[in-house]
């Protein structure tokens, strides 16, 4: 056994044999199933899989030896903290500083920030959007409708129409810091040096304000009026066509954000701790009852009414006004008590509940829970159960509900999928999943395709425009385009993968070690020797095999008649196999495990440095490297 297992699996397998010997009676021990407390009978075999276990993802006491489905631990670096050879780990909820937040009802939560990061709530998680044009420092963010609009460094200004995002070039290069928008093509932005430029029907005019400081808020509504806030405790309003400046915060302070409630009161908030809210008739400066020494600086201000409004800043400083009063709020935490949040936004849904987020630097963030906020991780946290690799070198992930990952040059976005059911599969374009869920992703779209069926979609291969797919209870489709055929003959099994190892000839193979081929003369059984269930096959790195992997870390090395064991770690579970015949190919699986199987005909165990479970692998990205994915947001890349 690995080294890597001992430390996870070692008092476990001792417990479990020693009980299942004693239960046994003598002759060959049993395995206890912790998943069900049954014994499993062991042959020199292998401890057998549960055939009735369906779907990609597994989840407890699956397959005889009991599967958590998920992490199985901390993340390792080896001895001495070092860096394990070839293998790089990704982490897709660590986004970096947040710096803006905005919503609507129509396009949701967002957040912006360093690095191009754009952030959109998508119900469970935040997760990067599309990619966007631009990886310079976002600043602002604002929108109206489904209209999203952000700003940033260098005069960077981005519009999102709700499918892709268009660069729009202002007259100045200076860095933008707000953004007040009053339809898709009517807003203002503000920035450096007291700048202010409204677009309007495709066309940029710098606006006369009068004002050389910096300006970091703006907001702006057909009813509301347009404001900016900035340096000096600083307010400009466009009354008409001419811009009036006052001062409502004190003169060392710097506004840094400004909001309006629908009844018309507004709010505005900067450094030392500066509240300032304009009551129908005057600017007013109000005390909170923070205590904080020295005064906490604020950056970013929102509500759901004027008696509902929401303030946040450094230091885990977050301030609730109820109309007459502000006080400090709990963070109940426990990991960022104490973070520095740049941004508040959230939405109120229709049964009267409100989802609310608050986020700041280092990918630190919090959600309103009750009276208290809890932490709230950033980016891609859903299991990642298939990938695929571009024929540019993007990388494409699909996961649970509804979930599809793209990264490219170090950064990670996504596609909408438009669906809900959890991803299994994912190549040449085309996405298998459950309730018969099939879909086709053409560049930056998603395509759904009507299946016939309503069973779960396991696997998915793609060749030359054209996709085979398998499921549950036999399902076999053939996939061209948009259409799909059902096509039957397939034994009724619930079919885990499918491979074309030649011209002319499928495999398929799933539960209880089954496996068919098919020559076109119908399928026929392939002997694997095992009753393990395969969750992968792969096109092998010779002319006259290919690879099945399977339960209880079985590798199969097979032809058209039957197959060869290779490897077998019954402490293990192996559910994707990928790579290149260029570089490597992989089988990946529970806690870490990383299998290398082009070495020479020998299997060899790879020390990823992690107990996170693999779910697949893909190869084709830039410098040969491979990309492993798996639950929990899990992303490494490998470089042979």
């Amino acid at each position: 056994m690995n080294s890597r297992f001992g430390s996870v699996l070692g008092a476990f397998l001792v417990v479990a044999w020693n009980l299942t010997a004693c239960s046994s009676g003598g002759g060959d021990p049993d395995v206890m199933d912790p998943g069900t407390g049954k014994d499993i009978p062991v042959t020199d075999e292998e401890v057998p899989s549960d055939p009735g276990t369906d779907g990609v993802s597994m989840g407890d006491g699956a397959d005889g030896i009991d599967d958590p489905g998920g992490d199985t631990g901390k993340d390792v670096t080896g001895d001495e903290g070092t860096t394990h050879p070839g293998f790089k780990a990704v982490d897709l909820a660590d986004v970096g500083t947040v710096r803006s937040m905005w919503a609507s009802q129509e396009a949701g939560i967002w957040a912006v920030g360093d690095g191009g990061l754009i952030l959109r709530y998508n119900g469970l998680d935040f997760v990067p959007v599309t990619l966007a044009p631009s990886d310079v420092d976002l600043f602002g963010v604002g929108g109206e409708g489904a209209t999203v609009v952000v700003v940033g460094a260098a005069g960077t200004v981005l519009r999102y129409d709700g499918t892709e995002w268009t660069a729009l070039q202002p007259p100045v290069d200076s860095d933008l810091h707000g953004v007040g928008v009053l339809g898709a093509e009517d807003f203002y932005v503000v920035g450096k040096g007291g700048v202010i430029l409204r677009y309007k029907d495709g066309q940029w005019n710098q606006e006369g304000v009068g004002v050389s400081h910096d300006l970091y808020g703006a907001y702006a509504s057909k009813v509301g009026g347009v404001y900016a806030v900035g340096a000096y405790g600083t307010l400009v309003e466009l009354k008409g066509t001419v811009w009036i400046q006052s001062q409502i915060g004190g003169p060392a302070s710097t506004l840094r954000s400004i909001w309006r409630a629908p009844d018309g009161r507004m709010f505005a908030v900067g450094t030392l701790g500066t509240v300032t809210v304009f009551d129908g008739v005057s600017w007013k400066i109000q005390v909170t009852n923070d205590t904080y020494v020295p005064a906490r600086d604020l950056y970013g201000v929102q509500g759901f009414s004027g008696e509902e409004v929401y303030a946040v800043g450094d230091q885990g400083a977050i301030l609730k006004y109820n109309g007459k009063k502000w006080t400090l709020m709990t963070i109940a935490g426990p990991y960022n008590v104490f973070s520095d949040f740049r941004g508040v936004a959230g939405l109120l849904n229709p049964d009267g509940s409100r989802t609310l987020f608050a986020a700041g630097t280092e990918s630190h963030a919090v959600r309103l829970e009750d009276k208290a906020w809890a932490d709230q991780q950033l980016g891609v946290t859903g299991d990642l159960s298939g990938a695929w690799v571009r024929g540019d070198g993007t990388l494409v992930a699909v996961g649970s509900h509804g979930l599809v990952v793209t990264y490219a040059a170090g950064r990670s976005g996504t596609l909408d999928s438009g669906v809900t059911a959890d991803l299994h599969a994912v190549d040449g374009g085309y996405v298998a999943g459950t309730g018969g869920t099939l879909l086709r992703l053409t560049a930056d779209e998603v395509e759904p395709i009507e299946s016939g069926t309503q069973e779960d979609l396991n696997d998915v291969w793609a060749v030359d425009g054209e996709a085979l797919v398998v499921g549950d209870a036999g399902t076999y489709l053939m996939v061209q385009g948009t259409e799909a055929l059902q096509v039957s003959g397939l034994p009724g099994f619930s079919v885990k993968a499918v491979v074309q190892p030649w011209a002319g000839t499928v495999v398929v193979a799933g539960e209880a070690g089954k496996m068919y081929a098919d020559q076109g003369e119908g399928f026929k059984s392939v002997f694997t020797g095992t009753f393990s269930t395969m969750w992968d096959l792969w096109a092998g790195t010779g002319e006259d095999v290919f690879y099945a992997v399977g339960d209880n870390g079985v590798v199969l090395s097979c032809d058209l008649n039957q197959c060869q064991r290779v490897y077998e770690e019954p402490a293990t579970f192996l559910y994707g196999m990928g790579g290149s015949r260029d570089s490597a190919v992989l089988a990946v699986g529970w806690a870490g495990t990383v299998l290398d199987l082009t070495t020479g005909g020998e299997v060899a165990d790879l020390d990823a440095g992690t107990f996170r479970v693999f779910r697949a692998v893909a190869g084709g990205g830039p410098d040969n490297s491979l990309f492993l994915v798996g639950a929990n947001g899990t992303f490494f890349v490998y470089t042979p």
